[in-house]
């Protein structure tokens, strides 16, 4: 039997078939992600110029864009990572990290940055937070439109972006089930780290665990380190066609993956994910947690032997997340429209009930409306971050500023329970109001009057 007679085989006893309306979808959902022309060179003229302020302090330095935003696997809206090179510790690999020496250097470095680029009107909103596992300058551009984390010498980064992009590449469907999972998890409130949820870069290398079942190709790490990291995006107009065919079919790859990742089909006791090594392999000791032995363990094909995932402890709430979204595919798929008891919610308006007609089976696992915004994007952003501080800096104040000033009558003395903006004939007002006066209030009420 060949791969391809393999692979029907094994979508047919999966259950799930082929799926042509929800290849279209997802397709139709990753071109609309991809950023315009003048985005792209919106994000270039923004490199160059941290890169031109940056030389000011440091002439030796230089300025890489790293993250989804330079491997293609982006949403709209999503923030910039940047990341300045040839100035002060290096860090090689995630897992040495930085030393607290190297650390505080570092911490130092950007806040020096960060004052500069105000002086220079560069950015807004610039908060430096130094006391992060990396430091970094969280910050907006001065009309606010892009968010951006800046850090200083984490090598890594920048050297993750030639594999991704190379196996962007290498495997066409990468890509867009990157962008639909991350479209899901961002919706459950799990595609942050810091809540126990799962970063892009895990996701991409689960996504290419299970197109390696399928018999896609993994890129050579080798290969692709020999190309070093570009300043600008990806060729978007390289990326290969997503031409409709049972040995391509996004919906079937996609269903099949969340199925993979969701109980009980996954053991996250006894599995672990390694592309390295052919996709999935027993769960090494090492990754082994004995109080969390249910925690998903990845290995970072940059760096062999460290777990990516070790931090995600809310795996449990993903999988659950990822069954249910199977299911309701499933479900989408046979019916050849959603009846209207099963119909989700929109936005009221036009927009809503468009983006339904053209996604009517995506639309049941995500808000596809929201997910294509940039506006909306740039407002969750905004919210999240705080007014201008600079967060390496002790938060404990003096203790004598640490509570308010004791507040003062009228003549100068403490008043008990009272407001120093309320005055005693407010007080005589209110007391005289007051339909249940107790003796105490009467008493005080003719001693005023």
């Amino acid at each position: 039997m060949d791969h391809r007679q393999s692979m029907l085989a094994r979508l047919e006893h999966q259950g799930i078939g082929q799926w042509p309306r929800l290849h279209q979808e997802i397709t139709e959902f990753a071109r609309r992600c991809i950023p315009t022309a003048e985005e792209q060179d919106k994000v270039c003229r923004l490199v160059a110029a941290l890169e031109a302020y940056a030389r000011e302090l440091w002439p030796e330095s230089s300025v890489r864009l790293f993250g989804s935003q330079a491997n293609g696997l982006a949403l709209p809206g999503s923030d910039l990572d940047l990341v300045i090179l040839g100035v002060g510790p290096q860090m090689r690999s995630a897992s040495q990290g930085f030393t607290r020496k190297a650390k505080a250097q570092v911490a130092s470095n950007l806040a020096k940055l960060v004052k500069h680029l105000r002086i220079r009107g560069a950015v807004r909103r610039a908060s430096v937070i130094g006391r992060a596992r990396v430091p970094i300058i969280k910050c907006f551009t001065p009309d606010g439109a892009v968010a951006m984390d800046i850090s200083m010498g984490t090598a890594n980064g920048a050297a993750a972006v030639s594999l991704l992009r190379a196996q962007v590449m290498l495997a066409p469907p990468l890509r867009p089930l990157a962008l639909v999972l991350r479209t899901i998890l961002k919706a459950q409130g799990l595609g942050e780290v810091f809540k126990g949820g799962v970063s892009s870069y895990t996701v991409s290398w689960t996504i290419m665990a299970h197109l390696m079942q399928e018999g896609f190709l993994l890129a050579d790490p080798a290969v692709a380190a020999g190309h070093p990291p570009a300043t600008t995006l990806p060729p978007y107009h390289l990326l290969p066609p997503l031409n409709y065919s049972p040995l391509l079919d996004l919906g079937a790859l996609l269903c099949g993956y969340l199925r993979r990742f969701s109980l009980p089909c996954l053991d996250t006791n006894t599995l672990a994910v390694s592309v390295r090594q052919g996709g999935f392999i027993p769960k090494p000791q090492q990754w082994r947690s004995s109080e969390q032995p249910w925690l998903l363990a990845v290995e970072d094909p940059q760096d062999p032997g460290r777990d990516i995932a070790n931090a995600s402890f809310a795996i449990p709430k993903v999988m659950q997340v990822f069954q249910s979204c199977a299911e309701a595919l499933e479900a989408g798929n046979r019916d050849a429209g959603l009846t209207q008891q099963s119909r989700p919610r929109h936005p009221a308006g036009a927009a809503g009930e468009s983006f339904y007609a053209q996604f009517p089976i995506l639309s049941a696992i995500v808000d596809v409306r929201q997910a294509l915004s940039k506006e909306l994007e740039h407002q969750e952003s905004a919210a999240a971050m705080s007014p201008d501080v600079d967060k390496s800096r002790s938060p404990h104040k003096h203790p004598a500023k640490q509570g308010k000033a004791p507040s003062k009558g009228p003549k100068g003395k403490k008043a008990k329970g009272e407001s120093p903006k309320r005055s005693s004939k407010k007080k005589r007002l209110r007391s005289a109001q007051s339909p249940q006066e107790g003796p105490r209030h009467q008493k005080k009420r003719r001693r005023h009057d």
